[in-house]
């Protein structure tokens, strides 16, 4: 079978949140930060045929990237990677010491809801680099949502902001998460983020992110 250049990306992506990665047989594949504040679910355009685990995915990669159009063979135990005589046979580690999502979460209701494009996405990330801010803050003006890069700590650091929606309900907010934990995929997204401190990224492509909010975060009706 061959993996598709959506799924490498995804596994690529996926590498930045945990180097290890369990896929259980069919098409989901799913992984958890070692720090549990990240969770990530999508579907691969394959099906895969048995359940595998591999330890160091940034390792699995650089075997793919051996070869130029390579088919894959998942056995039992190992998965054989070939490509015009070349092969590579790539053994699956233990599952059980992986870390990796046992069951599907289960976000509560939204409280904030709003969409973030690809190109908002992108120059808030790159503004929290150039500018060294740790922080991304979904917050409320009037009645535009704003979501802005920060340093909680400085009140007067440099900011950059952007604004994504609007909301009319008499909500106040100030909604933390680490620049770190903003690991998605480039895209566009749906997003959720509940009082409960989590937030939910949905991709124009089903990708799904769940990132935990900080506890300095507040939120009143």
């Amino acid at each position: 079978m061959k993996l598709s250049k959506r799924t490498i990306g995804l596994l690529k992506n996926y590498a930045s949140i945990n180097p290890s990665i369990f896929i259980p047989a069919g098409n989901l594949l799913q992984t958890i930060a070692i720090s549990k504040n990240i969770v990530s679910y999508s579907e691969a355009d394959e099906s895969f045929p048995v359940d595998f685990a591999i330890y160091d995915l940034f390792e699995f990669l650089s075997v793919i990237d051996l070869f130029k159009d390579p088919d894959f063979e998942f056995e039992e135990n190992s998965v054989t990677i070939s490509d015009d005589g070349s092969k590579c046979t790539y053994i699956y580690a233990e599952k059980t010491i992986i870390e990796y999502p046992k069951h599907k979460l289960n976000f509560p209701a939204a409280d904030i809801q709003f969409k973030l494009t690809k190109d908002q996405l992108e120059k808030l990330l790159k503004a929290a680099n150039t500018l060294g801010l740790p922080t991304l803050c979904i917050t409320k003006d009037g009645t535009n949502i704003i979501v802005k890069v920060v340093d909680p700590k400085n009140p007067t650091s440099n900011s950059y902001s952007c604004v994504v929606g609007e909301d009319t309900t008499s909500y106040t907010y100030e909604f933390y998460v680490k620049h770190e934990h903003m690991k998605m995929v480039k895209d566009d997204y749906d997003v959720s983020i509940s009082r409960k401190l989590i937030s939910q990224f949905v991709s124009s492509d089903d990708v799904e992110y769940y990132c935990a909010l900080e506890k300095n975060s507040t939120f009143s009706e």
